[in-house]
Protein backbone atom coordinates (compact mmCIF):
# COMPACT_ATOMS: atom_id res chain seq x y z
CA UNK A 1 0.00 0.00 0.00
CA UNK A 2 1.44 3.56 -1.28
CA UNK A 3 1.09 5.97 1.28
CA UNK A 4 0.14 9.63 0.17
CA UNK A 5 2.74 12.35 1.34
CA UNK A 6 0.51 15.03 -0.26
CA UNK A 7 -2.35 14.87 2.64
CA UNK A 8 -1.83 17.21 4.54
CA UNK A 9 -4.20 18.60 7.75
CA UNK A 10 -5.42 21.84 5.67
CA UNK A 11 -6.71 19.33 2.90
CA UNK A 12 -7.77 16.82 5.72
CA UNK A 13 -9.55 20.14 7.12
CA UNK A 14 -10.92 21.14 3.78
CA UNK A 15 -12.58 17.52 2.97
CA UNK A 16 -13.82 16.95 6.16
CA UNK A 17 -15.45 20.39 6.97
CA UNK A 18 -18.75 20.40 4.96
CA UNK A 19 -19.30 16.51 5.61
CA UNK A 20 -19.18 17.63 9.58
CA UNK A 21 -21.39 20.17 9.06
CA UNK A 22 -23.80 18.57 7.41
CA UNK A 23 -23.73 16.02 9.94
CA UNK A 24 -24.55 18.78 12.41
CA UNK A 25 -27.04 20.44 10.38
CA UNK A 26 -29.25 17.52 9.78
CA UNK A 27 -28.73 16.47 13.79
CA UNK A 28 -29.96 19.90 14.88
CA UNK A 29 -32.96 19.71 12.67
CA UNK A 30 -33.94 16.39 14.27
CA UNK A 31 -33.31 17.82 17.92
CA UNK A 32 -35.90 21.44 16.66
CA UNK A 33 -38.40 18.74 14.92
CA UNK A 34 -38.06 16.85 18.42
CA UNK A 35 -38.77 20.10 20.56
CA UNK A 36 -41.36 21.46 18.27
CA UNK A 37 -43.26 17.64 18.87
CA UNK A 38 -42.52 17.87 22.59
CA UNK A 39 -44.09 21.46 22.72
CA UNK A 40 -46.86 20.59 20.26
CA UNK A 41 -46.16 23.86 18.93
CA UNK A 42 -48.15 23.74 15.47
CA UNK A 43 -51.11 23.07 17.26
CA UNK A 44 -51.06 25.44 20.47
CA UNK A 45 -52.52 29.20 19.67
CA UNK A 46 -50.45 31.94 20.85
CA UNK A 47 -51.39 32.10 24.48
CA UNK A 48 -49.41 33.04 27.63
CA UNK A 49 -47.36 30.29 29.21
CA UNK A 50 -46.25 29.82 32.98
CA UNK A 51 -42.70 29.59 34.17
CA UNK A 52 -43.57 25.97 35.19
CA UNK A 53 -45.19 24.51 32.28
CA UNK A 54 -41.78 26.57 30.36
CA UNK A 55 -39.90 24.48 32.53
CA UNK A 56 -41.51 21.07 31.32
CA UNK A 57 -41.50 22.08 27.54
CA UNK A 58 -37.41 23.11 28.14
CA UNK A 59 -36.35 20.32 30.34
CA UNK A 60 -35.59 22.30 32.71
CA UNK A 61 -36.00 23.09 36.25
CA UNK A 62 -37.93 25.88 37.55
CA UNK A 63 -35.08 27.59 39.55
CA UNK A 64 -33.00 27.41 36.63
CA UNK A 65 -35.70 28.94 33.68
CA UNK A 66 -35.79 31.73 36.47
CA UNK A 67 -32.58 32.48 36.81
CA UNK A 68 -32.53 32.95 33.16
CA UNK A 69 -35.41 35.23 33.07
CA UNK A 70 -33.20 37.25 35.57
CA UNK A 71 -30.38 37.70 33.33
CA UNK A 72 -32.50 38.04 30.74
CA UNK A 73 -31.22 35.11 28.93
CA UNK A 74 -34.48 34.05 27.79
CA UNK A 75 -37.18 36.37 25.86
CA UNK A 76 -40.04 36.79 28.73
CA UNK A 77 -42.79 38.68 30.35
CA UNK A 78 -43.72 39.89 33.56
CA UNK A 79 -47.08 40.09 33.75
CA UNK A 80 -49.12 42.64 36.54
CA UNK A 81 -49.59 40.16 39.14
CA UNK A 82 -45.51 40.07 39.09
CA UNK A 83 -45.46 36.79 37.39
CA UNK A 84 -43.17 35.38 34.91
CA UNK A 85 -45.20 34.40 31.47
CA UNK A 86 -43.54 33.29 27.68
CA UNK A 87 -45.12 33.36 24.21
CA UNK A 88 -44.42 30.36 22.67
CA UNK A 89 -43.52 31.58 19.49
CA UNK A 90 -40.48 33.82 21.05
CA UNK A 91 -39.58 30.79 22.59
CA UNK A 92 -39.32 29.36 19.28
CA UNK A 93 -37.29 32.01 17.67
CA UNK A 94 -35.10 32.26 20.87
CA UNK A 95 -34.22 28.05 20.67
CA UNK A 96 -33.27 28.21 16.95
CA UNK A 97 -31.28 30.87 17.49
CA UNK A 98 -29.82 29.51 20.51
CA UNK A 99 -28.97 26.41 18.12
CA UNK A 100 -27.24 28.78 15.10
CA UNK A 101 -25.28 30.78 17.79
CA UNK A 102 -23.89 26.99 18.90
CA UNK A 103 -23.22 25.80 15.76
CA UNK A 104 -21.18 28.73 14.98
CA UNK A 105 -19.19 28.36 18.12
Amino acid sequence: MQKNKNLTPDLLEAFLKPIIDEMVEQKVKVLLEEYMQKADLKSKPEKPIKLKEMAEILGWSTSHLYRQTSKNSIPHHKISSGRVVFYQSEINEWVISEYKNNLKN
